[in-house]
Parts: C-alpha cells; structure tokens; sequence
C-alpha cells in the first residue's frame, strides 16, 4: 500500500505529538528555526532523521507520525489486551462501570490511567514487602546488613 508523503501533515503531526500550537513553538521544542520547519512544508520535505529520534524518545510509532497509519503511542495495543485479560469473566457493577468510564476515555488518557495504576500496583507490592521485613526483624525495626 502506497502512503503520500506529506510534510505539512508530518508537521502537524509534530506539533499535536509535542502539544503546541504553532510552527514557531514547534521549532523552539525541536530546537530548530522557524523557517526550516517552514522550508519542510514548502518542500514538502519530511525531516526524516527528526522525526525516527522524535519517535524513539516519545514511543510514538514511527508510522503514525510519517504516513498517519496507526496508533499514535508504541504499546497501545498491548494495553487494550492486557486490561482485556485481567477483566472478570462476569463483572460486578463497578468493575463493568470502571470499564466503561475507561472505555470513554481517548488513547493517551487510557495509556496514563493504565500506567497510574501499574504503579499503585508496585507501590502496594514494596509496602507489603517493607511490612513483612519489620515483622521479620523481631522488634519491628528492620536492620540492613551491608
């Protein structure tokens, strides 16, 4: 399948990535002149080399933000499966209200709660940890070998 090759749409694809509004803020993020972002467009040239480092330090798919193909954010897919996975087979009436809440959510607000919620995970895993260590040491107090 053959995909124009749109700098002007790469461009705005940049700015919405980075959440600015302008080809100048877009050029002060990227540390670059408003004017070779202006050049891109009238050249129709897409700064390739920009955009696949953009995209690594982002994990945004490389083909989203050069053709428009695609989910925006790398793992996308991953996550809709995984909260698939771990919901109950006949939920309850919050587990199906939190779903469908979540459901409404876009993308990134998705990807955001997803994570928030990997992270209470680990947190309520290191404190459980922690409390089993003190209950361990005898006197509550946890002592550290060297």
């Amino acid at each position: 399948m053959n995909y124009p090759n749109d700098a002007a749409l790469v461009v705005e694809r940049l700015k919405l990535l980075l959440k600015v509004d302008s080809d100048k803020s877009l050029a002060e993020e990227l540390g670059i002149s408003t004017p070779t972002v202006s050049s891109w467009r009238q050249r129709n040239s897409i700064p390739y080399e920009a955009c696949i480092e953009i995209a690594t330090k982002n994990n945004v798919r490389l083909d989203w933000l050069i053709i428009g193909k695609g989910e925006m954010y790398s793992g996308q897919s991953e996550i809709k499966e995984q909260m698939a996975m771990y919901s109950p087979a006949e939920p309850d009436i919050k587990a199906q209200k939190v779903v469908e809440l979540f459901m409404d959510l876009n993308e990134t607000q998705q990807r955001e709660i997803f994570f928030a919620l990997e992270e209470k995970k680990q947190i309520n895993e290191m404190k459980a940890a922690l409390a089993y260590l003190m209950s361990r040491s005898g006197d509550g107090q946890y002592q550290a070998t060297a």
